[in-house]
């Protein structure tokens, strides 16, 4: 029996009376949107955006007072919209005419301001194509753009994901003021989801056991310790007690009945479905097995992974949901269309479409007259997490054999040729009987091979041919090598002498150090004796002693004066007292500044704390960190205000030559100046260079598993390397010397966790950690090591810049340099000890250094966040290689070390991952090397 919560389908205009909790962001929409022609909703996903406006929004008109049209981008946003324009005109979905002339028309005819209500604005990016020639989007951004110039009665509202407002750049340029008027909607905290609880609750006529302390049992299972939550989980979790209730309290009721029975929500029911934790997940594990199970008792044996692949095409490579095109036939069975029916082509038809059917029983998809979709975004993120390898290894195969094809296809065209080369075909080769190919994809694969195959007999040719060169080459080598062993055991010898000498000399001098000790104390001794007889003698005389007996009589009549100077002392320690636990107050609360980048904020707590005149030396200490942060974001009159105050407070003068600003920091504390440096620019470790096995045998060492190949050696010469992964810290501070604000999300988009500056910085693209290196290198004054001014980014050869490291120089250090340690993750055997994964991060990032180093003194070489290398990603080659930087050219870019999300078992030193160098996600960031 279906409970009567709204589980996850957004509220409507007709659930007004069940909408609890969003009257003050309905009422603060309901202004942005009357005074303003364009407005963004945007927020978490889970927070309830479209419920705001399909429900609060809708409700608050009346549904008279406007005429909205609900758009979703479907297969392409321009046809939508003339789609939507269309049926409201009743000429059809085929409507082409003229959009702003439509919109006139729709206002003539009903009298009433037309909305344009872009739903799950998102889709725009997560489904489109960019390409000049296919792209959708600068005609839509022209249409908006020709609306609002248009004097017209229509109001556009974007509904929008805040992880994706990042991609408006280019819509920004077209409309400029596309961010003025935006609104943002926050998880739901306690207040709220105490509306939602008891309104929903009393609306569907369940009681609590105990009206007071009941709904707060909930609350204390849903929110878990946490500020806030997002709405989807609330209503699961209202599902799951109405299942409990039902459950416990009516065992026998049959399932399929058409009423339910009148049920409470008690403790006995509250703590049978317990904490929050996972709920969702719970829900979609248990949803997967009971649709297995009713497919199984219709004797339709479907494969234990049929829910896994039916729900996988729903699902984007960004986690997020898509839609999927499907067709019904006269048996009233459906069908999915497209890249979707390709992935399910060797399931069987019937058995698809009977699961699809259960799913959307199950509330887990939701069906339009045109598409499937998963219910809400939330699943999935699930779905996305619990994808298994096989799954996402066919999904990759099918994307970059499409891909090829593509190119393959846009080289005839410029009559050139494009095929696969062996590597990429070794990668694939596992897959293919798993997968459904287009014939056109097949004959492509066919002659890539063939174009391999050939390209193979060339290369073993020439490999002969340097084998050959090799063996002469390495005969003269072996000479060499004789000549100088004999003058190493020459210069040897020599060594052994001068230190046989070196040790005469110490011992004489320790000898004679100890003589002038002996003579030191003799002479102590005589003057202690000296000493003795003078005291003797003075404690003698009377006079001494007469002395001795006024000065106490003096001390006893002068206690009654003295006890009001006490207590006068007393209030001035207790003043002083009061002032330092001000200041230490102030000074932790200045230190949560910092760590969360409000340098401003700490700056005026310093000032109050200066005035206090307590602990001055701690105080000019936090100074000193906001004027060395001020100096390099450009800001010289903040950073001089901060630099005099810890001056003035550990009473030494500035001197800004010849060292300029950072000599001035020097003076006041070289060692506090030397820790600033280290926290805002990379501290450096030296590698000692070496050779060392790279890869491993393991399929399951990297992420698609196919690319394993035997080991093979690799040299690395000697290099620096970043202790800790980048910081916020330190990505913050090029930022704001760059003239951006960390918290623009146009700039970086905020990880759900927020930023704090000890936790290495995510969501940065490859190429925008190669900006980031350039501009360190700039400012150190040394050349920069990555050319970026072609179309292709280059390394610059004999620059000594910071850069990323290759793979070869990551893995090396991971394995502890020189040391080649033999664990399985960089530092140690135990995962816990050198790593933060799925199972003890807490879902976030930590602070860097938080775990043990390795043995080359690396931290977090394994897990926290997955790190950029140079390299473009390829199969690795079959022969050693020296100082490699990978292919020319190619994808994605090489990701290593595992994440704070992924489980240990990708945190291991040998593990690879990889990733479009556009990428901005919460679990990836980077570090840096430079050469000698």
């Amino acid at each position: 029996m279906k409970s009567p919560f709204k589980f996850l389908d957004p509220y409507q205009f007709e659930d007004y009376d069940a909408f609890f909790g969003r009257e003050a962001e309905t009422k603060e929409l309901y202004n942005l949107v009357t005074k303003n022609r364009l407005t963004f909703v945007y927020g978490p996903s889970g927070t309830g955006k479209t419920s705001l406006v399909r429900c609060g929004l809708a409700n608050r008109f009346g549904g008279v007072d406007w005429l909205p049209l609900f758009i979703r981008r479907g297969d392409d946003i321009n046809q939508s919209l003339r789609a939507a324009i269309g049926a409201a005109l009743g000429e059809g979905p085929g409507f082409s005419g003229d959009v702003s002339e439509a919109v006139g028309a729709l206002f003539r005819r009903y009298l009433r301001p037309v909305y344009l209500i872009f739903d799950q604005f998102e889709e725009l990016f997560i489904l489109s194509k960019n390409d000049p020639e296919e792209n959708e989007r600068q005609p839509f951004y022209d249409t908006v753009a020709e609306l609002l110039d248009a004097d017209l009665p229509c109001r556009l509202l974007f509904i929008l994901r805040e992880d994706y407002f990042g991609h408006l750049n280019q819509f920004e340029k077209t409309v400029p003021e596309l961010y003025h008027r935006k609104m943002r909607v926050e998880p739901m905290h306690r207040d709220n989801l105490r509306a939602v609880v008891a309104g929903s609750c009393r609306v569907h006529h369940i009681p609590f056991g105990d009206e007071r302390r009941d709904p707060d049992r909930i609350l204390d299972n849903i929110l878990a310790d946490k500020a806030g939550t997002h709405m989807p989980y609330v209503q699961v979790y209202l599902h799951m007690l109405y299942q409990e209730a039902l459950r416990r309290q009516y065992p026998q009721w049959p399932p399929d009945a058409a009423e339910a029975p009148p049920l409470r929500f008690d403790a006995s029911v509250i703590d049978g479905v317990g904490k929050i934790e996972g709920v969702l997940s719970r829900f979609l594990e248990e949803q997967s097995l009971d649709i297995l199970q009713r497919l199984k008792k219709r004797e339709l044996n479907p494969p234990d992974d049929l829910v896994r692949r039916v729900l996988d095409p729903f699902v984007s490579e960004d986690g997020t949901k898509v839609p999927v095109r499907y067709a019904t036939h006269a048996d009233g069975t459906s069908a999915l269309k497209g890249k979707a029916a390709a992935r399910l082509a060797r399931q069987d038809p019937a058995l698809v479409s009977a699961c699809l059917h259960e799913l959307e029983a199950a509330r887990i998809l939701r069906r339009s007259e045109t598409d499937y979709e998963l219910a809400h975004d939330t699943l999935a993120a699930i779905i996305a997490g619990r994808r298994e390898a096989y799954l996402q290894q066919e999904r990759d195969a099918y994307n970059r054999i499409e891909l090829g094809y593509k190119e393959h296809q846009q080289a005839q065209e410029h009559g050139q040729t494009y095929f696969f080369d062996r590597r990429q075909l070794t990668r694939l080769e596992p897959l293919l009987p798993q997968l459904a190919l287009e014939p056109a994809h097949a004959a492509f694969l066919e002659a890539s091979r063939t174009e391999a195959e050939r390209l193979e007999n060339e290369e073993k040719e020439r490999i002969a041919r340097q084998k050959a060169d090799a063996q002469r080459r390495q005969r003269r080598a072996m000479w060499t090598s004789v000549f100088a062993a004999v003058l190493i055991l020459t210069a040897l010898g020599a060594a052994w002498l001068a230190y046989r000498e070196s040790e005469k000399a110490a011992r004489a001098i320790k000898l004679a150090d100890q003589k002038n000790r002996a003579a030191e104390v003799s002479d102590s001794l005589a003057q202690v004796k000296t000493r003795a007889a003078e005291v003797s003698d003075s404690t003698a005389t009377v006079a001494e002693q007469k002395a001795k007996l006024d000065r106490e009589l003096a001390d006893l009549r002068a206690k009654e004066a003295q006890t009001a100077a006490d207590l006068a002392e007393i209030k001035k320690k207790e003043a002083a007292r009061a002032a330092l636990e001000a200041v230490v107050s102030l000074i932790d609360a200045a230190r949560r500044d910092v760590l969360s980048l409000r340098y401003d904020a700490a700056f005026s707590k310093m000032k109050k704390a200066a005035g206090l005149e307590q602990v001055k030396d701690s105080v000019a200490f936090e100074l000193m960190e906001i004027a060395f942060f001020k100096h390099y974001a450009g800001q010289p009159a903040e950073a001089e205000a901060a630099c005099s105050l810890a001056a003035r407070l550990l009473e030494k003068p500035v001197t800004y030559a010849p060292g300029g600003f950072r000599g001035a920091l020097a003076t006041l504390d070289r060692n506090r100046d030397s820790r600033l440096e280290a926290r805002y620019f990379p501290d450096m470790v030296d590698v000692e260079g070496g050779t060392f096995t790279m890869g491993s045998d393991d399929e399951e060492d990297n992420f698609y598993g196919t690319d394993a190949r035997p080991p093979h050696p690799v040299t690395v010469s000697r290099f620096k390397m970043a202790k800790t992964e980048t910081t916020v810290w330190q990505y913050n501070l090029y930022l704001a010397a760059r003239g951006k604000d960390i918290e623009d999300e146009q700039v970086i988009t905020r990880p759900g966790w927020g930023w704090e500056g000890s936790n290495p910085v995510v969501k940065v693209s490859w190429y925008e950690a190669v900006d980031y290196a350039n501009w360190l290198s700039r400012l150190f004054g040394l050349a920069p090591a990555i050319d970026t001014t072609g179309e292709q980014f280059r390394p610059v050869p004999g620059a000594y810049g910071f850069r990323l490291p290759t793979e070869a120089e990551w893995e090396y250090a991971a394995r502890g340099g020189i040391h080649q340690d033999t664990f399985p993750y960089s530092g140690g055997h135990n995962a816990d000890e050198v790593a933060w994964h799925r199972f003890n991060s807490r879902s976030r990032t930590n602070p860097v250094a938080g775990k043990k180093a390795n043995g080359a003194g690396v931290y977090d070489m394994s897990g926290n966040v997955w790190e950029w290398c140079w390299d473009w990603y390829a199969t690795y080659p079959d022969t050693s290689q020296i100082n490699p930087w990978g292919p020319d050219e190619g994808d994605n870019r090489v990701l290593r070390g595992g994440s704070w999300s992924d489980g240990a078992r990708n945190c291991r030193a040998a593990d690879r991952y990889d990733s479009t160098p556009g990428n901005r996600n919460a679990a990836i960031g980077f570090r840096l090397v430079r050469s000698f």
